[in-house]
């Protein structure tokens, strides 16, 4: 056949359309995004392979950098002439620390120059001819010297940060921050942290003692229903699994004798009310919708608590939030939010952020497929974002699991190494 076009809500789904009707050896001509849709042209005639004569502009490029590389020097040329570096100076207890940058181009300098063999001294006859060659490995004093300067390096950075992010006092020599930067936590939340392991007497103490701050910092020292609103909202990044998880808060209550209701809201994201009708089909439930325009009133809502699946889109969820806060009584709405595993801090910050101001609680998704990590975490327990649940597994029955202080205590000593 000449060539197949489908168009579906999302690619997965048009791909399964295109195997479906061409089978595995089906070539992709074009992919391109219609009216909210994915439309992909596909054929599962063999395509000719054909060379291409390379253009003019490439040659041109092409022949232009070998001239330049014929003319460039090495970059690893010894350095005749020059002086070792002074040592770097530790700025006092008022002054301003040195700029991360500044210290990574003192450091690169210093490299050159320990990376450099040694330079012999100008003499003729014999000693000149055995001197030692262009390109031999740098001795080992080059080498520590290079070590050290790369240490400093460290150090200095780190420093940087903590002082940026408010820290007093230089932390970065302490164990227990060095175990913990190892660890993957943030410098920001290592310096906020910094007293509780500061005022500890030995440093296990005082890794005890980090842990069970950022655990107080994000989870409840006992566990608590988060689905007793009247109104649960599930709002999430695209892929977060959120329409899972309002599907798994309804299968919760429903092993609790309580049936809940589903809600979409319209307009929605193509393909999005599917995967929740999916899943209310296997749990025998129906589907809502709301008009994200007109949200109903409080009598409209009815009998039982409603989960509703909002918009991946963080303007339009914030918008249907805030119009339902202005019409719900207090204590009446729960906003949970769905953050996959693994999620990096630009997420976790811009996620967060989105909906600020209107007490939201997270929900750790698809922690099956990537399990959270210190440096997620440390983005969470800095914007002080508390955590209800974790989901994991392929199910809907059984598959959260409360986070309390306990379980989150015990979750962060597994990325510390034994005392």
């Amino acid at each position: 056949m000449p060539s197949l076009t489908v168009l579906a809500p999302d690619s997965a789904l048009a791909m399964e359309m295109v195997m479906k009707e061409l089978g595995p050896d089906a070539f992709i001509l074009s992919t391109t995004q219609r009216d909210g849709q994915i439309e992909i042209c596909a054929t599962n005639d063999p395509i000719p392979q054909t060379s291409r004569p390379v253009s003019a502009a490439r040659r041109n490029f092409g022949a232009l950098l070998a001239a330049h590389a014929e003319r460039a020097e090495p970059v690893l040329s010894p350095l005749a002439g020059r002086q070792p570096l002074p040592p770097r100076s530790t700025p006092g207890a008022g002054a301003e620390p040195a700029a991360p940058m500044a210290a990574l181009s003192a450091a690169r300098e210093a490299a050159r120059i320990a990376a450099a063999p040694p330079r012999p001294p100008e003499s003729t006859g014999p000693e000149r001819a055995a001197s030692a060659p262009a390109g031999a490995p740098p001795t080992e004093a080059g080498l520590q010297a290079l070590e050290g300067t790369l240490r400093g390096l460290i150090e200095s950075m780190q420093v940087g940060v903590m002082a940026g992010a408010g820290a007093a006092v230089d932390t970065s020599s302490h164990p227990v921050a060095l175990l913990l930067g190892r660890a993957g936590f943030s410098p920001r939340l290592i310096a906020e942290l910094r007293i509780t392991f500061e005022a500890a007497p030995d440093a296990a103490t005082g890794r005890t003692a980090f842990v069970e701050a950022v655990a107080a910092r994000l989870a409840p020292p006992e566990v608590q229903d988060l689905t007793r609103a009247r109104v649960i909202l599930v709002a999430g990044p695209s892929g977060s699994g959120k329409s899972m998880l309002a599907a798994r808060l309804a299968a919760h209550l429903a092993t609790s004798g309580i049936t809940p209701r589903l809600v979409e809201i319209a307009p929605a994201a193509l393909g999005a009310g599917e995967r929740l009708r999916i899943w209310a089909r296997m749990l025998g439930l129906p589907v809502r919708r709301w008009d994200i325009a007109h949200p109903p009133a409080v009598a409209g809502i009815g009998e039982g608590p409603a989960i509703v699946d909002l918009p991946s889109n963080p303007e339009l969820a914030r918008r249907l939030v805030e119009r339902l806060l202005a019409v719900m009584p207090p204590g009446a709405l729960q906003l949970l939010i769905a953050l996959p595993g693994g999620a990096s801090r630009h997420l976790v910050t811009t996620t967060c952020t989105a909906y600020a101001g209107l007490d939201p609680t997270l929900v750790l998704t698809r922690l099956d497929e990537c399990d959270i990590t210190a440096n997620e975490l440390s983005a969470i327990a800095e914007l002080q974002v508390p955590l209800g649940w974790m989901a994991a597994g392929e199910g809907l029955a059984q598959a959260l699991v409360p986070i309390t202080r306990a379980v989150l205590v015990q979750h962060i000593a597994q990325w510390l190494p034994a005392a």
